[in-house]
């Protein structure tokens, strides 16, 4: 028997997936950033999900900023194939943690792009993370969510992080991690 799902609510588990793969090739990485990737969900093969990785090279070094353009942008182009879509990459955003409510530090982040066909704007979501020097890591708070076209979300946070939870906890080798990474 299949359930159902709301798009948003497809989509947003898309999302937590595929930040959970994100926070996993950090943690388990080598202190590099992220290669930019694409999660997508395959409508023929019964939301079957595929991930595409983008790391353009020059002659002299992998472009960052180029994998991150033109891997959306072949992600963007890809939609009407597929139900929903997420698009990862690192990158950094401002963050105020408990010890510093008030200041904000430039930290790390994992940046989350979340869509499917029937969603106005793409949902982005950001979260913070911390490497420490002996290898550890950390996600800091919560994810923030913000809409493309700067309009209302679809939903309260409370519920796109509930949501985004079940993504995460939909990736079998991240899920037994995660609560140790967010505490």
């Amino acid at each position: 028997m299949t359930t159902r799902v709301a798009v948003a609510d497809r989509a947003i588990r898309l999302g937590g997936f595929a930040l959970a793969h994100a926070a996993l090739c950090i943690a388990d990485g080598f202190g590099g950033p992220l290669i930019p990737f694409g999660a997508v969900e395959k409508r023929r093969l019964g939301g079957k999900r595929i991930i595409m990785r983008f790391a353009y090279v020059t002659p002299v070094r992998r472009d960052v900023e180029m994998s991150i353009e033109r891997g959306r942008r072949e992600v963007e182009a890809k939609l009407p194939q597929f139900k929903s879509h997420a698009f990862a990459y690192d990158g950094y955003a401002w963050y105020s943690g408990q010890a510093h409510p008030v200041q904000a530090d430039r930290t790390d982040a994992l940046f989350v792009e979340i869509n499917d066909g029937t969603m106005e704007a793409s949902i982005r979501l950001a979260q913070a993370y911390r490497r420490s020097m002996s290898g550890g890591f950390k996600l800091l708070g919560l994810p923030s969510f913000a809409r493309d076209d700067f309009s209302a979300l679809p939903t309260s946070t409370a519920q796109l992080n509930e949501m985004l939870a079940k993504g995460t906890r939909s990736h079998k080798l991240a899920a037994s991690r995660w609560a140790a990474w967010s505490t």
